[in-house]
């Protein structure tokens, strides 16, 4: 099975969600539980091929349909609630696509999840939610390639935090 995708972090996450759904499926068959035969592994396989055409701007109704049928048995699953977040902006849909996005920011606060809510935030024409939103994805995704190019794009003046080169703890004290 081959997984790909724009960026190395969101193949790494895609990757991992695959490999998610393929032990869990595996650990059920091995402990005698079956339900709908194997069916966490074809809507992952939904998931990530959906989310290919999404990211490709292709077959955007196809994407958003094997999207759809990977949420209907994931419903807290981020990667799927962003990847349907990021069809529906695709077609146009930007309203639609901000409370799946927040959502799968709030389950997961990933680079690219921050790098789409962001996006659409600057295609409705709300920035100081777009800068927002790229600041805690920052923050909290600071290798996230993919999500500084985004910001830095729209906010010149925004990058990743660096980290202290060491903890400072202050004065010590007697109690």
């Amino acid at each position: 099975i081959r997984v790909g995708a724009p960026s190395e972090s969101e193949m790494k996450a895609r990757k991992d969600a695959f490999d998610d759904a393929i032990s869990a499926t595996k650990a059920a068959m091995q402990e005698g539980i079956v339900p709908g035969g194997g069916l966490a592994l074809l809507r992952a396989i939904d998931a990530v091929e959906g989310s290919e055409l999404a990211d490709h701007n292709r077959e955007l109704p196809r994407a958003e349909r094997l999207i759809r049928a990977a949420l209907s048995g994931q419903p807290d699953n981020p990667a799927v609630l962003d990847s349907l977040g990021w069809v529906l902006f695709r077609r146009g849909q930007e309203r639609a696509a901000v409370p799946l996005l927040e959502r799968a920011f709030r389950l997961y606060q990933d680079g690219d999840i921050g790098a789409h809510l962001g996006e659409v935030f600057m295609k409705l024409g709300r920035p100081d939610d777009a800068r927002r939103i790229f600041t805690r994805a920052l923050a909290s995704d600071p290798d996230n390639l993919y999500l500084a190019e985004t910001a830095r794009t729209r906010f010149a003046d925004l990058q990743a935090p660096i980290p202290p080169t060491r903890l400072d703890r202050g004065a010590d004290t007697a109690i």
